[in-house]
Formats: structure tokens, sequence, C-alpha cells
């Protein structure tokens, strides 16, 4: 986690959760799709070397939220009981993520 850059999106044609990294925001790895799916765009914060996403259930508008410590491997989702309409937002400040 420490000195890389991760992006996530959410892929064209498809509503697929994409990921790339890099260690200089220049040249990014080849993107990934993870098995999870969104309608609007995820969100992403790095605490404690460890990754959260955040994304709007598809089909209703629950909260889900996964981790990963490289990025790749992503624990099972789960969903919280919060709903939104639009899009999540994620921040980590002294080791608590919001």
């Amino acid at each position: 986690m420490n000195d890389t850059l991760y992006l996530a999106w959410k892929a064209e044609g498809n509503n697929n959760i994409c990921m790339a990294s890099s260690s200089h925001g220049v040249k990014w790895t080849t993107s990934i799709q993870l098995a999870k799916t969104t309608l609007e765009s995820p969100a992403l914060a790095a605490m404690n070397d460890t990754l959260y996403l955040a994304w709007k259930a598809e089909g209703n508008n629950n909260i889900c939220m996964a981790s990963s410590s490289d990025g790749i491997k992503w624990t099972t989702s789960i969903q919280l009981p919060q709903t939104t309409k639009e899009s999540p937002a994620l921040a980590a400040m002294n080791n608590t993520y919001i």
C-alpha cells in the first residue's frame, strides 16, 4: 500500500468495478475487473496497509464495502444498512475510516 496510488472506476460497457495501481501516477498496471458491480462510481481509501472499497449496490440503494491488503484479492462484500441515491465517498484520518 505504501508508495502506491490506486484507482477504482466503473467499467465502460458493463457495471464491473475495475482497479489499477501505479508507483508514480504515470505508468499504470493492467486494469483488473473485480467481481463486484455498481451503477455509480466506487470510492476507495487506504488505511493501515489496507484498501477499502465502497460502492452503491446494483439493484438497490445500499452501500457495499470490501477490503484488500494487496488491491487484487478482496474480502467478501458486506452490505451496510445505510443507503444512498448517489456514489458513496470514503476518507481515512487518524486510523479511522469514514
